[in-house]
């Protein structure tokens, strides 16, 4: 009897074993199916949305994108030929320098050396070759003022020389304060010539750069003149050559340019000064005796200044005209 009771209950806990393992195995196999199922629906989405969207894309035109050229502008140099640069029609006879009268005003502290001998002054021949490119302006930093100074100024001269001949002579400051001021007015000249020749106005040019150097006490003028030239280019290269240093004494600049330039007898004449500091003199002139020395010879005076008195009275009492100077 205990043995069939003893096998009894352990037939009753291999049945429950097996159905608790039976009922397992099929969960298992339901979750197999089922995940087998999904993905294969989600197979079947995937593939016919691309299916959908092929046609929508065949359909689309292609776009290629062509690669962009670049193309570097560049402000080519005009180059002005010898052959067609007009020739001044000078007046018959050899040039005339201009009658300064001499006035009783104490002369001390000048190049003397330059004034004894009148052959070691200056000309257009001795102007130097000069590279082409120095035609065109350099740098990055001539501004639109700058532009705008030298037209207003070049329409200036214009205007007071009723299509006569001019004789145009830059005075031009060379102290260590003026380098990038020379560099403006320089960069812009040819925009004064091209304005000249449309004018069809028989025009020359004309230089003076002026220094002193030395201590207060034992100061001296380093005045250097260049006589009148129509080229432009030798022109422009001994205004990028001046060496900016020392000190300065426009009056005595003036004078000494009034002295030695050899401006034409039928022109009308003009001087523009370019200086950043008040009218000075080692010599004992004063701006009111350059005043006169200049209405003497029939000469007017511009002036590329500052603020000061000096600069806006020598201009309007010669019938020149003030302007700010230009700068880099």
């Amino acid at each position: 009897m205990n043995r069939w009771m003893l096998y009894k209950t352990a037939r009753q806990k291999y049945r429950k074993y097996a159905f608790c393992i039976s009922l397992v195995v099929h969960l298992i196999f339901v979750v197999v199916v089922v995940l087998l199922l999904i993905n294969s629906e989600i197979q079947d989405l995937e593939e016919g949305i691309q299916v959908k969207l092929m046609p929508e894309l065949l359909q689309q035109p292609i776009v290629q994108k062509r690669p962009k050229l670049i193309v570097k502008k560049e402000t080519p140099s005009v180059m002005i030929p010898e052959s067609q640069i007009e020739i001044t029609k000078m007046p018959t006879g050899s040039a005339t320098a201009v009658e300064i009268h001499p006035t009783s005003l104490k002369q001390t502290d000048v190049d003397t050396a330059a004034l004894a001998d009148a052959s070691n002054l200056s000309t257009d021949a001795d102007l130097p070759m000069t590279p082409k490119s120095i035609l065109s302006p350099i740098g990055k930093g001539i501004g639109r003022g700058t532009s705008k100074t030298i037209r207003d100024l070049t329409d200036a001269i214009i205007a007071s020389s009723g299509g006569s001949p001019i004789d145009v002579v830059f005075i031009v400051d060379a102290s260590q304060s003026m380098k990038d001021n020379i560099n403006a007015v320089a960069a812009h000249l040819g925009q004064m010539i091209d304005t000249y020749k449309a004018s069809e106005i028989d025009y020359q040019l004309g230089l003076t750069h002026f220094k002193a150097t030395g201590s207060q006490s034992t100061q001296q003028n380093n005045i250097k003149v260049f006589q009148l030239t129509r080229d432009l280019a030798a022109y422009k290269q001994k205004l990028y050559a001046i060496g900016a240093y020392g000190d300065e004494n426009a009056l005595d600049a003036i004078h000494q340019t009034l002295a030695q330039m050899r401006l034409r007898t039928n022109t009308v004449k003009h001087l523009i000064v370019v200086t950043d500091e008040p009218f000075t003199s080692l010599q004992g002139h004063t701006v009111s005796t350059i005043i006169k020395q200049c209405r003497r010879n029939g000469l007017i005076v511009h002036v590329l200044g500052k603020r000061f008195r000096g600069h806006r009275w020598l201009a309007a009492s010669t019938g020149g005209s003030w302007h700010a100077i230009p700068q880099d």
